[in-house]
């Protein structure tokens, strides 16, 4: 699942989130709705653009290009801050987020004899370059 997709997810989660001690992370309120516990770590490890990706946009921090953890965090501060919805962050991470890739059926066998699924780039992913 996408991070845009989880942050979607995250916002319905209403007083369960507001109650919590990560209710102003984003990355907390994406983590929460997918059932994990430890959000950073998780997060980083499942959306891996966070920290590999620079991204930038107009309706964020001037448009200057921000590694993906610092710009989830200046969506976060101005959802804090009552500037913008989770709703409005998520179409915002979905616009700069990198197309999910889809695990496809053909199998590569190891060395080992292990057959191991060779990932495939979404129809999305095609339509967005």
């Amino acid at each position: 699942m996408k991070l845009s997709e989880a942050l979607m997810l995250g916002s319905t989660l209403g007083e369960e989130v507001s109650n919590a001690s990560w209710d102003k992370c984003l990355l907390g309120i994406a983590c929460h709705a997918l059932g994990d516990s430890n959000f950073y770590n998780e997060a980083v490890m499942r959306w891996t653009w966070l920290t590999e990706k620079i991204v930038s946009h107009p309706d964020l921090l001037n448009g200057h290009p921000y590694s993906g953890t610092t710009f989830v965090t200046g969506l976060a501060i101005k959802v804090e801050e009552g500037r913008m919805t989770i709703q409005r962050a998520a179409e915002i991470v979905a616009e700069i987020e990198p197309a999910e890739v889809e695990v496809g059926e053909i199998q590569n066998e190891q060395a080992d004899g292990r057959q191991v699924p060779i990932p495939k780039l979404s129809l999305e992913a095609t339509k967005r370059r």
